[in-house]
């Protein structure tokens, strides 16, 4: 349709999957089976005897608390978004095949 609505499913379904992609590229960060849910992030705080400070320790390791928090909420809402792109992409092929086929047959010379 050069003048109406159209809808590139396949563009849909690279974008899930981009969004996908990135959600497991978390794994590589050595995060595995946490990497789903966007946890594991407390495993990079430091021990007392690496930060050498108290203080800098406590710091960061609240830090590395609230980031997980914050990127578990970041993953759940990416594979929502995902999910649903997947969707929308199966529902304008549903919806577009009924459409295409009758089109056919009205063109088709009988």
């Amino acid at each position: 349709m050069a003048d109406g609505f159209t809808v590139d499913r396949a563009a849909l379904l690279e974008t899930a999957q981009g969004i996908n992609d990135t959600i497991g590229a978390l794994e590589g960060l050595g995060f595995d089976e946490e990497a789903e849910t966007g946890r594991g992030f407390s495993g990079l705080a430091l021990s007392g005897l690496q930060a050498g400070y108290a203080g800098l320790q406590s710091a960061f390791a609240g830090f590395c608390d609230r980031w997980s928090w914050g990127v578990r909420a970041l993953v759940q809402d990416g594979n929502q978004f995902a999910q649903r792109l997947g969707l929308s992409a199966g529902m304008y092929a549903d919806a577009e095949q009924p459409i295409i086929g009758s089109v056919k047959n009205w063109s088709t010379p009988g």
